[in-house]
């Protein structure tokens, strides 16, 4: 079984009514609406664990339990911040025009994809460490035995985390401001539809994705699974 996060907003414009059914669109303009929604949600996501992240780290506490969680909340906000810049999705956050006011917020940036490409693509940066080591009697030059010295990056300070959330605040603004533009886009084109065509909208709906369905983009995903049920792709 699959563990999916529902969820649903209220109508935008608030009437009551005695019956109502929420019904789906599926135009370019609402598709382009869907995807900064949930880019949004991504932004939110990695900004939550960025707070978490620097929330602890600057409490001091040290034990392994905390260093472990700390180290995991940092990957994840990065990894999911970073990923909002990927140019070759639907929709993505613009370098330039996110952080073009901020002084150093682009070389910023920078080094947060190297940071994910380092956890994620390429192993063999110098955050990772490891040398062997030869254990000798300095006296007589006996060979004692072999070892290793190691040394894995986990994180900046604690004093950096007021500019992660900074930098990550200011992604968030951008991509509520794209957000909202896309809201009235899309009402502006609903209200201007006919009762008619507006009962004529298939009911909205959502299909959790099997293992064997990862693999695929939402829009082939929800075709297939659509065209299961005799609904017309889109």
């Amino acid at each position: 079984m699959s563990e999916v996060k529902r969820s649903e907003s209220k109508a935008a414009r608030g009437e009551e009514s005695s019956w109502s059914r929420t019904r789906s669109l599926n135009t370019p303009d609402a598709r382009s609406y869907t995807e900064w929604l949930l880019l949004v949600n991504d932004v939110e996501y990695a900004l939550r664990r960025a707070t978490l992240w620097r929330d602890m780290a600057q409490s001091g506490k040290g034990d392994a339990g905390d260093i472990e969680l700390r180290v995991s909340l940092l990957r994840d906000a990065v990894v999911s911040l970073v990923a909002c810049f990927d140019d070759t999705s639907p929709v993505y956050l613009d370098p330039a025009r996110v952080y073009g006011e901020t002084p150093g917020g682009a070389e910023y940036l920078q080094w947060l994809k190297n940071l994910r490409h380092t956890w994620i693509g390429h192993r063999g940066g110098p955050q990772r460490q490891c040398v062997v080591t030869v254990v000798i009697d300095e006296s007589t030059g006996d060979f004692l035995g072999i070892g290793h010295l190691s040394q894995v990056w986990l994180g900046p300070k604690a004093e950096a985390g007021d500019d992660l959330v900074r930098m990550m605040e200011i992604a968030l603004t951008h991509a509520r401001r794209e957000l909202e533009r896309c809201t009235s886009v899309v009402k502006g084109y609903v209200e201007r539809m006919t009762s008619r065509e507006r009962l004529q909208l298939p009911v909205a709906n959502t299909i959790a994705p099997g293992h064997r369905d990862t693999h695929m983009g939402r829009r082939k995903f929800h075709n297939i699974k659509n065209a299961s049920k005799g609904e017309r792709p889109s």
